[in-house]
């Protein structure tokens, strides 16, 4: 006897099976990659976000596109976490990676309807992605930490099509002296978030973008007597509470018992003492400059402006570790534990206004590794799509700077990689062979789309990249610029090698990870259930009525029978 095992009742309630679940997983795949097609390389297009509120974000960033995206199946929520954390990881190279793992997917489809085992196709693309590395490593040129210019080039090619010209040129020369000038770890990581402060402000130009080194904080003056700009000046960064009044103040507590007016005056002068007691000894350590971390009384306030001292309050925790950094100074947890030799050095102590906001610039910490890039643009999404795009440049430069290395650009290094897997695919006789020539195929997706996007035909260009690859020019890509093939080396077209390694090794991964999937049982969240036990629950309850209904009007039928019936017996 032969069962089916759809008759079989094996889920209990609240689950589900998905039927042809691989290619499903395959769709979803390629159509979340083609929506990044058009945004590669640096003739790219941006896309327009709408919310249902009516707001509007206009981007460029792969990352933001796709987390802005309302999607449910777990493939499409499966890409958007790869695009995380590429971007985490690299800073850049979210597009590449979605478009590779769509690709990559597309062509398994096909072999799939060939009959190919995914497990075959599994295995080749494994090895495939190993040789890839091989190559990438063979391309690879490590880049001096000196080597401004080609820096300057790879933070162009970061930029992308956002910007052009001199625009361009100011701002990839901001990501480089501000690369340069933070610490790099062993791993050629930059601590970005700690070392690297971005300032976002409306109402000019992006030339008019700068940036300090030093730190920048978003406050007003806290009084009109203290000074607007200091210059060579001691630092005190405390860590306590400068209302020394408050109940939970322990540091400056006394008693005064009150039963008279005299008394009363008595604890006005010991409030006079107290106070000047805090500035006193602020003033003799040295310092002109006070950063609090937490608040500071109006009294207190007025004392340090009789005094030329200009105290800030309620700082904030980074900017307090970004303070400490930037002038070598330590945060204090007691007034009275300030000497000193905690104190910082600053150059030069502003309020200034910026965009009709006051803010104060602390500037000219030589030995400080603390730098604040200070945003400008006429409009938010402006500003916004900069502070992106700057983020970016600075978490991937931060990769080749103090030894890294760097690819050739222009889709160069795909079609490097293409060639030598072709040949490499020839190795295997089985149909591993036809799965390391798909990935070969999927990887060539890169120059493909950079040449569409920028108005070439995309075959033409392909034809001369692999005429020039097979005559041993491994170097050339595509200049959309200039709009030929041309040794992207010597044009300055470069990719960063950690960024693209991430980026083929983690749409592989994605790839291998989602063909090996091939049946998905979903289980209902408790809502879910709790909601149809309740339709089905109504559903019984609109039935019962019409049951009971229908049962009243027969029992009605019966009764007029038994009427009729018995007055026809009477006439009789």
């Amino acid at each position: 006897m032969t069962l089916s095992n759809e008759s079989i009742p094996v889920l209990s309630r609240g689950y589900s099976r998905w039927k042809e679940v691989r290619k499903t997983n395959i769709a979803v795949a390629v159509v979340i990659s083609e929506i990044l097609k058009t945004m590669l390389g640096p003739k790219g297009m941006s896309k327009m976000l709408v919310t249902e509120t009516g707001d509007v974000l206009v981007t460029s960033n792969g990352r933001v596109m796709l987390e802005r995206l309302r999607v449910s199946h777990p493939v499409a929520r499966g890409l958007i976490e790869v695009a995380r954390v590429q971007g985490e990881f690299a800073g850049d190279g979210t597009k590449t990676a979605v478009i590779i793992a769509g690709a990559l997917l597309r062509e398994a489809g096909d072999l799939l309807n060939q009959k190919v085992h995914a497990s075959t196709i599994v295995e080749g693309y494994r090895k495939a992605a190993g040789k890839a590395m091989e190559v990438l490593d063979s391309l690879a040129i490590r880049l001096s930490a000196g080597n401004e210019e080609l820096m300057k080039s790879a933070a162009r090619t970061f930029l992308g099509g956002f910007f052009g010209g001199k625009v361009q040129d100011h701002v990839a020369d901001l990501i480089v002296r501000a690369v340069k000038l933070v610490p790099v770890k062993k791993t050629g990581d930059t601590s970005v978030e700690d070392e690297v402060c971005f300032i976002k402000k409306t109402g000019c130009d992006v030339n008019a973008s700068e940036l300090i080194r030093g730190v920048v904080i978003c406050r007003d003056k806290p009084h009109s007597r203290m000074p607007d700009k200091m210059t060579n000046v001691k630092v005190a960064l405390l860590n306590c509470s400068l209302h020394p009044f408050l109940r939970k103040v322990d540091e400056w507590k006394r008693e005064y018992i009150i039963d008279g007016g005299g008394r009363l005056a008595t604890f006005m002068d010991g409030m006079k003492e107290v106070y000047g007691d805090i500035v006193g000894r602020i003033k003799c350590s040295g310092a002109s400059v006070v950063f609090c971390r937490k608040r500071i009384s109006e009294r207190l306030i007025d004392y340090f402006a009789r005094e030329g001292v200009l105290a800030l309050e309620l700082v904030s925790e980074k900017d307090m570790v970004r303070l400490a950094r930037a002038t070598g100074g330590r945060i204090v947890s007691y007034v009275k534990d300030l000497t000193g030799e905690d104190l910082g050095l600053a150059k030069l102590v502003e309020f200034r206004k910026v965009a009709g906001d006051e803010m104060l610039f602390l500037e000219g910490c030589e030995d400080s590794a603390v730098v604040t890039l200070l945003l400008r643009g006429g409009t938010v999404d402006v500003v916004e799509e900069l502070d992106r795009v700057v983020r970016n440049g600075v978490k991937a430069l931060s990769l080749i700077v103090g030894g890294g290395r760097i690819l050739p650009g222009g889709g160069a290094t795909e079609v490097e990689v293409s060639e030598e897997l072709r040949r490499f695919s020839r190795v295997f006789a089985g149909k591993e062979q036809l799965a390391v020539d798909a990935f070969a195929r999927a990887i060539e997706t890169i120059p493909r789309m950079i040449a569409e996007n920028a108005g070439l035909n995309p075959n033409d260009v392909l034809m001369e990249l692999r005429a020039k690859h097979a005559a041993g020019n491994r170097n050339f890509g595509v200049d959309v610029f200039r709009r030929e093939v041309v040794d992207a080396l010597e044009c300055g077209l470069f990719d960063v090698f950690e960024v693209k390694r991430h980026a083929i090794l983690a749409a592989c991964e994605f790839a291998t990870m989602i063909l090996r999937v091939d049946d998905a049982v979903v289980a209902k969240t408790s809502e879910t259930r709790k909601m149809e036990e309740e339709k089905r629950r109504e559903r019984k309850r609109v039935l019962d009525e019409k049951i009971r209904k229908v049962i009243g009007e027969d029992e009605e039928l019966r009764e007029v029978s038994r009427k009729l019936t018995s007055l026809s017996s009477a006439s009789d």
